[in-house]
């Protein structure tokens, strides 16, 4: 079985795939889009990429690619992840004038940022393994690079300080399948809305309401694709002992795609919802 990430080695993505999937065949890729589309295109089997972060937001890019592909992919779980970065370098903080990460991670570390290193230029990477894979290759003292521990393992550039994240720091992943599986398989389905207008998403919700089921989660995603607007995701649930749950699930699906065509059918999860995980996060956090 071939799992894709975003790669090079050593991403937090990597750190997921080695743990679910140890004895895969891990495929490291970048850009992040490019990850969803080996999977599209029948290469891997699977994928692991990040959707969201509590301290960052949604991942854009990612949201863009699934959209861009959502005949071909499909979410088959989800799992948050606590994201610890560890400050790379050459010299001394006092001597970085430069911060090379992933983009997202710079809001996923503001507050250490903002205290020791509040005038440092940001520099972005396709991931946070390649800004440290970089750095091994320049080993410039003026430079700082945020990543994983497990990116030592891989690239000869010392740790100078660990957990510089802002806490807590948590990451929802995905799993993406090219297999296309039944509404039925879940207990949470996810669904996108792109380019929807505001009426037809005022009537996708009442035909959730009306289906007997409910919304327990939902995100707009900036998109900076060719997509002219937002990307909505949406989460629905329906009561564990609402009756004929499969077949419901399937007619809400099929009546959803077919009469409001700019909603599409992701896939799902099961377990602890989306909304659960984000409101456990809401109330841990702490910090200015």
């Amino acid at each position: 079985m071939k799992v894709a990430y975003v790669g090079p080695e050593g991403t937090f993505s990597h750190e997921l795939a080695a743990q679910k999937y140890p004895d895969a065949d891990h495929v490291p890729t970048l850009p992040l889009p490019e990850v969803v589309r080996l999977v599209a295109a029948g290469k891997c089997d699977l994928a692991l990429v990040p959707l969201f972060n509590n301290n960052a937001a949604s991942i854009e890019d990612v949201h863009s690619a699934i959209a861009q592909h959502q005949e071909s992919v499909s979410i088959t779980g989800v799992e948050v992840c606590e994201i610890r970065h560890c400050l790379f370098g050459f010299g001394t903080v006092a001597e970085m004038t430069t911060l090379m990460s992933k983009d997202v991670v710079f809001s996923q570390v503001s507050h250490w940022i903002g205290e020791h290193a509040p005038s440092a230029l940001k520099q972005n990477f396709g991931s946070t393994a390649e800004a440290v894979q970089k750095l091994s290759q320049s080993r410039l003292k003026s430079h700082g690079a945020i990543g994983s521990r497990m990116a030592q393992k891989f690239y000869d550039v010392p740790i100078l300080i660990e957990d510089i994240q802002n806490k807590p720091n948590r990451t929802l992943f995905a799993s993406l399948s090219s297999k296309r599986p039944l509404p039925y398989q879940f207990e949470h389905l996810l669904m996108y809305a792109v380019e929807a207008r505001p009426e037809q998403i005022q009537r996708f919700l009442l035909t959730i309401a009306q289906k007997g089921f409910r919304m327990s989660f939902a995100a707009t995603v900036v998109s900076r694709s060719s997509f002219r607007s937002p990307i909505e995701l949406f989460d629905i649930d329906a009561d564990p002992t609402f009756r004929y749950l499969p077949g419901a699930m399937i007619e809400l699906v099929s009546t959803v795609q077919i009469n409001l065509k700019n909603f599409h059918f992701l896939g799902g999860y099961s377990g602890m919802t989306i909304a659960h995980h984000f409101r456990q996060l809401q109330t841990q956090q702490v910090g200015p």
